[in-house]
């Protein structure tokens, strides 16, 4: 009935590994049914056939050992609870009342199993070979931002007890906290991006300057070719009158055909004279049109570095306002950023 009650109260327990215990309970109550029915019927109705074969006496002399202790205790009960006592009360007091909950130490050094799962402790620790799982129950979706930051809380909160080396979670998949997923390293990497953005808005700011100052050095260029179209207006004006006159002189020429020789000469004298003048225009325009074309080589290197300045300035402009939509998706994404002194 002891045994029966020991391992009945072990059904109380809140380890799963003693609480099964209760199974030796109910085959301790099916022996004791057993024991006050089964056999005594048997050992009635079998008598000595219950030990077949028999062989010879089956009875056993009396110990006379048990025998002269029992009559000691019968006859003098007060000294026999003495030398019990003096028996069992020593080791009573040396006992400490030391608990353990790891079954190993019970079990002995002895088997193999047990062997090896002391040398993997010895080199990898305890834990390696037999961790502790602990598992979060919860209604709400832990593959969010929100669960990933109370699996981290817990994760710091179960390293920081004692008796605990490493803890493997959702943000430790290798006992360590993945340093690319803290507002420290994404903000240190985004710094390190801007430094790059600078330095790139510096390179464009110089060439901006670089045009900038060209365009300014070509700006006497370009005056002087304003005022050459100018010229070449004038000159252009000059040949069509030159032109006009050469016609005119052509219907005096027609018109003189009759009239006398020195009228014929003088009038050829006048033609020869205006076709020297025109020539001369003529070369004077031939030496306009090659100063225009250098000029509008110039105007067209200008216009190009002046388009690409522009192309230059939307671009930067464009890249900042880039860079500022990603400051306000990583503020809205990552609140904490905010309170970090390197953003």
């Amino acid at each position: 009935f002891a045994v029966l009650i020991g391992f009945t109260c072990i059904g109380f327990a809140e380890f799963q590994l003693y609480k099964s215990a209760v199974a030796v309970a109910v085959g301790v109550a099916v022996l004791i049914l057993a024991l006050l029915t089964i056999v005594p019927f048997f050992m009635a109705v079998l008598g000595k056939v219950l030990f077949w074969p028999v062989r010879g006496n089956i009875g056993h002399p009396q110990s006379k050992l048990w025998e002269t202790a029992g009559r000691f205790a019968f006859s003098k009960p007060l000294i026999s609870l003495l030398i019990v006592a003096a028996v069992a009360v020593p080791p009573i007091l040396m006992y400490k009342g030391t608990l353990s909950y790891n079954s190993l130490d019970e079990i002995g050094d002895q088997y193999e199993s047990v062997s090896a799962f002391n040398t993997i402790s010895d080199k990898f620790g305890p834990g390696e070979s037999l961790p502790v799982t602990v598992v979060l129950k919860t209604s709400d979706a832990l593959d969010t931002n929100d669960g990933l930051i109370a699996i981290e809380k817990i994760s710091r909160a179960i390293e920081q007890t004692n008796g605990v080396s490493k803890v493997r979670s959702a943000t430790r998949p290798v006992g360590k906290g993945l340093s690319d997923l803290y507002v420290k390293t994404q903000a240190n990497e985004l710094n390190k991006g801007l430094e790059s953005g600078n330095k790139g808005l510096k390179k464009i700011k110089d060439g901006l300057a670089e045009a900038s100052k060209s365009i300014a050095d070509q700006k006497p260029q370009i005056e002087a070719s304003g005022k050459g179209i100018n010229q070449l207006i004038k000159g252009t004006e000059s040949i069509k009158a030159g032109i006009s006159d050469v016609e005119a002189n052509m219907r005096k020429l027609k018109d003189g055909t009759d009239q006398s020789k020195e009228g014929v000469a003088r009038a050829k004298k006048e033609i020869q004279a205006a076709k020297k003048q025109l020539t001369a225009q003529v070369d004077q325009l031939n030496g306009q049109i090659e100063n225009y074309k250098e000029i509008s080589k110039v105007l067209k290197v200008a216009l190009s570095q002046a388009e690409s300045a522009q192309g230059i300035t939307a671009d930067v402009q464009k890249m900042i306002e880039q860079t500022n939509q990603n400051f306000k998706n990583l503020e809205s994404e990552i609140p904490e950023v905010k309170e970090n002194p390197s953003y």
